[in-house]
């Protein structure tokens, strides 16, 4: 209480908060963190939760004020920062586009003039005269988004909440945001939705700890997001090759054999854990056999996280006999091409019985490798791919 009635007393007196130093407890939820968006250009934001996202936003609209550092914009506002913000829920639609609009700037006959544009945008259908604590939260993300983009401002701030519309409502307002860039107007987006941070943003900023990790070209910050997320998730329970994953995944078997840990290789035997799209790798298992074992079957299989299989096989299926095997040893599984996109993917291996399906061993989704690629295609495969055109008379006079 001390602290606050103290900044309190520092901001009444026209004078910046003491917050070179942190006070017990505290941390900085955006630190150093610098841009420049000119006109026209439209700025992705994407990191983990808690990255200090939301905060930024808060700060260029003019809510929070910087401890440190300054920040200046040019031109008019508007943002869709928070879910309902500056909605009153005991008042109509119709009586909250006037005081949102005023709240962004916009005078009675501006408003009077986009009325009908804004409620046709909204496409609230018969509620416009109803409380809008009656709203779904669909119908107010329309509404909200409908008066932000009407006020025409020269910088619009969005916050995620364009997730909670339906798609077809979604489609709607990325066309119209990009008509507005192309009008000249900046926007600043903040997104957990890559394909559409991809498809609008000039440049984009990765934060993760309060601290800008990368900025610039989009498909670049993503690709550099999803391998720290997925870093960070794995380091969580353990290093990629360890015995034991801690929440991550789990084991069966009857003990005959068992796997005492898998690793990444690449080309060059190195171990690691990050490839790029076309990279060689290798994928060694290392066993050890209790007693000798004739024709075990190894088996590995490749999922993303959300559990979709990418690939699978085993040495029965390539035909490839392992003979007996006894004490230590290492088995190897070679890609020639790591045909993946950027991601996190997870892996399994097993050891099992050629007659039967339990296993002497299995580790199911305990290890993790990350891929990065400069491409900009879409999706979890690499398909080599060339585009060619054909003319009227090259295709043989088909009309």
């Amino acid at each position: 209480m001390w602290y606050g009635f103290h900044d309190i007393l520092r901001d009444t007196a026209g004078l910046r908060p003491k917050s070179d130093r942190l006070r017990r407890e505290e941390f900085w939820a955006v630190d150093d963190i610098s841009f420049e968006l000119k006109k026209g250009q439209t700025l992705g934001l994407i990191g983990p939760n808690g990255a200090g996202k939301t905060t930024l936003l808060k700060m260029l609209n003019g809510i929070i004020i910087p401890d440190k550092g300054n920040l200046r914009i040019k031109g008019r506002v508007g943002a869709l920062i928070q879910l309902g913000a500056g909605f009153h829920p005991q008042l109509t639609g119709r009586e909250n586009i006037y005081i949102n609009g005023a709240i962004l700037g916009m005078g009675k006959r501006e408003i009077d003039k986009k009325f009908d544009a804004i409620v046709e945008f909204a496409d609230i259908g018969n509620f416009l005269d109803t409380p809008v604590k009656h709203y779904s939260s669909g119908m107010f993300v329309r509404l909200g988004f409908a008066v932000a983009v009407h006020c025409e401002p020269d910088v619009l701030l969005i916050d995620e909440v364009l997730a909670v519309g339906d798609f077809q409502f979604r489609a709607k307002c990325f066309t119209h945001l990009s008509a507005m860039v192309e009008n000249g107007t900046s926007v600043v987006l903040v997104s957990h939705n890559f394909e559409a941070i991809r498809r609008m943003c000039t440049e984009c900023m990765f934060i993760a700890d309060a601290r800008v990790r990368y900025l610039g070209d989009a498909y670049e910050a993503v690709d550099r997001f999803k391998v720290f997320s997925g870093k960070r998730k794995w380091e969580q329970g353990g290093s990629a090759g360890s015995l034991e994953k801690s929440g991550h995944g789990y084991r069966a078997g009857t003990g005959e054999a068992v796997i005492k840990g898998l690793r990444f290789l690449d080309a060059q035997g190195v171990e690691r854990d990050v490839f790029r799209t076309c990279d060689k790798i290798q994928i060694a298992i290392d066993y050890q056999a209790m007693e000798p074992i004739r024709n075990p079957i190894f088996a590995v299989a490749i999922e993303d996280p959300e559990g979709n299989l990418l690939h699978g096989i085993d040495t029965n299926e390539s035909g490839f006999r392992t003979g007996t095997i006894e004490g230590a040893g290492r088995m190897i599984l070679s890609y020639d091409r790591l045909d993946l996109l950027a991601g996190e993917y997870v892996v399994s291996a097993a050891i099992h019985r050629s007659n039967s399906v339990a296993p002497y061993d299995a580790r199911f989704r305990q290890y993790a490798f990350f891929c990065k690629s400069g491409l900009k295609d879409r999706g979890k495969v690499y398909l080599s791919n060339k585009w060619q055109h054909l003319s009227a008379a090259q295709k043989g006079g088909v009309r």
